[in-house]
């Protein structure tokens, strides 16, 4: 089950469900579990800010050893749950690395529940103006 690591955490980790291969290119980890949302809400399976920093953790050889875990250069993807889904929670991983092995019980990313807000969308000629204006995709110096 999802759980918050410290009373003041935003988001819920989530585990592996079994020992698991993480092979090349992009695939989904099944984590055994299903999630009922309110209406009005969406959840993000978001990366965990250590496996962003420094990689991917886990193991050279899927024979259970005393070896200390390494780092793969595997990225959790975001993927989003909507309040009307009602399969199988998982995690998208893109591994750009060699073929590595992961345990059950393991961390492996973040759920975040989100209140969505609804609107309605108006065709229209032209839109009121901003400083920033038309500018996107690095125009505010980032």
């Amino acid at each position: 089950m999802p759980q918050k690591a410290t009373a003041g955490a935003a988001a819920f980790d989530v585990y592996a469900p079994c020992d698991r291969t993480i092979r090349q290119g992009r695939q989904v980890i099944d984590l055994g579990f299903a999630i009922e949302l309110p209406s009005g809400h969406e959840a993000k399976i978001e990366p965990r800010s250590g496996y962003s920093a420094k990689g991917f953790e886990g193991y050279r050889d899927c024979i259970v050893t005393d070896e200390p875990s390494a780092r793969f250069d595997c990225d959790v993807l975001l993927g989003k749950i909507d309040s009307d889904y009602r399969g199988s929670v998982g995690v998208i991983v893109n591994n750009r690395d060699n073929v590595f092995f992961i345990r059950r019980g393991q961390r492996i990313a973040q759920l975040t529940v989100y209140k969505t807000e609804c609107v309605d969308f108006v065709e229209a000629d032209e839109l009121s103006g901003t400083d920033r204006g038309t500018g996107g995709f690095g125009h505010t110096g980032s």
